[in-house]
Formats: structure tokens, sequence, C-alpha cells
């Protein structure tokens, strides 16, 4: 069944529409009963955001150099940047926070919703009992809820791969030119909050390559690629290297430290046995 058909049966339905409002209820209002104050490193991504705002620097501490910072260990910055839009737009309210995650997860409910329909209804017969009986423990997953209540980027990233792979899914069925280009957008805003999308990103590139659809390939990649150049930039500008994820950021920090240690004894090693 196509994605148009797919949509039109669940959006004419009344129940579903109260459904998604229900599992939005339910999600923000277990964030506004139980309040999570940030801690680890939802704290950590917090205090960069808020950072963002107030210096306008990418950083989790004040006063220290920017190249000695932490904050580049830290998984970003996408979901840092995310959070502060809205803490820039809304002032430090997390609870504006809850419910923007509460809505992405029902929007991504909504994206696997017309998957499934498109993939695995059958026809134009379509059994709500069955659908529900799949959805209703993905909706309701306690985990997934509880993320939505932090300042953790998960559901962010959880957003952003639903929607990836609805247009990539939706690009196949049928080509054009704007799908692939929000297809590039969604994977490259996925890559900045974490890295590991550069996965979804292969699979991706591989499938069209095995279809042929070359000018998707480009066009996804070059989007893609084109995303991570203002990070790239910043990254050179303030530790002099290439560096694209926080992951690699943060590995050569690690061992210019442990160079900076090897070096500093055979310093002393020389100059002792000049002596």
């Amino acid at each position: 069944m196509s994605i148009k058909k797919s949509a039109e049966i669940l959006f004419s339905a009344r129940h579903f529409w109260l459904f998604l409002s229900l599992v939005f209820l339910v999600s923000f209002g277990y964030s506004l009963v139980h309040q999570i104050k940030p801690s680890v490193d939802a704290r950590a991504y917090n205090e960069i955001a808020k950072n963002i705002i107030d210096v306008g620097e990418y950083r989790l501490s004040i006063g220290s150099l920017l190249e000695k910072d932490d904050a580049i260990v830290k998984v970003g910055p996408g979901y840092e940047f995310f959070l502060a839009g809205v803490y820039f737009i809304f002032g430090y309210k997390y609870w504006v926070v809850w419910a923007l995650q509460s809505l992405m997860f029902v929007s991504s409910l909504v994206f696997l919703a017309v998957l499934i329909v498109s993939l695995f209804s059958g026809g134009e017969n379509f059994k709500w009992r069955a659908f529900y009986c799949v959805f209703i423990p993905a909706a309701f997953f306690i985990d997934v809820i509880e993320l939505n209540a932090t300042l953790l980027s998960e559901s962010l990233f959880i957003f952003l791969s639903v929607v990836s792979l609805f247009f990539f899914y939706w690009s196949l069925e049928k080509r054009k030119w704007w799908k692939e280009i929000i297809l590039g957008i969604a994977l490259g805003l996925l890559y900045l909050v974490r890295p590991v999308a550069l996965v979804i990103l292969f699979a991706f590139l591989v499938a069209f390559i095995l279809k042929k659809y070359y000018r998707s390939l480009i066009l996804v990649l070059a989007i893609f690629s084109v995303m991570q150049v203002p990070w790239v930039l910043r990254n050179y500008n303030v530790y002099g290297k290439i560096l694209l994820t926080h992951t690699t950021a943060g590995e050569w920090i690690y061992y210019r430290e442990i160079i900076r240690v090897i070096t500093g004894n055979i310093e002393a090693i020389l100059i002792y046995i000049k002596k």
C-alpha cells in the first residue's frame, strides 16, 4: 500500500487521533509529575546549552581554555544546540523541552504507523485490532517515556531516526528531489546528535546503489556533508585539526595528554643524562 493511502486510513480514524493524544498526555504528564532534575550527562548537556546562549561558546565550564574544555568529549553537538534553541526562544524552562520531546515521540509514532500500514496492512482490509496490539507496547514503553522526561539526546535521536527511515522508504516508493533533500538534512542532524548514525547513512547509500538511484545517492550525501561543515570548521578553529565528532576529538585530547606525559618524561631523562 502506498504512503499516501496509508496516511489516509490512519488520519481518517478518530480513535487514532485520540490514541495519539493519550500518548502525549501520558508522556508529558509523567514529566510534570516526576520533575527529573538534570544529572550526570543531562547536566552536562544543559550546561553546554546554557553557555551557548550566555557566552556564545560551546563549552562546559567558564574560565578554562576552550581547547581544554571537557564539552568536546560529550555526545554532541546536535542535542546541545537543540536545547540552546529552546532556551533562546522560551527561556530556561525544562517543561518546554519535555513537551517538545513528547511531541517528537508522538510524531515518531505517526511516521512509524504510516510505515507499518504501508508495509504490512495487506491491502484495503486493514485490521485495527492487530495494529494496536503491536503499537500500544511501543507507544507506552516506560523507558522511552522516561527519556522524554529527561534532558538526554535519545529522544531527539529516535525522532530523527524515524524521520530518516520514513523519507528513505518514501523516496524509494516514488522518487522526488524534495524527499531526498529532507532525508539528507535529517541524516545530517542525526549524525550531529550521535555519530552512530553513520551506520544508517551507509545502509541507505548501499540501498541507493543497489537500486541504481545515483542521483539520490549524490544529493543525500552532498547535503549530509554540507551539514557537517560548520561543526568541522569550529573544531578546526579551536583545535587546529579536522575533527568530525565528539568521539574523535575526545580521543585526540586523551592521546595528546598521553603524548605530553611521555615526552615530558623523555625530556626529564635526557636532562638527567646530560648532567
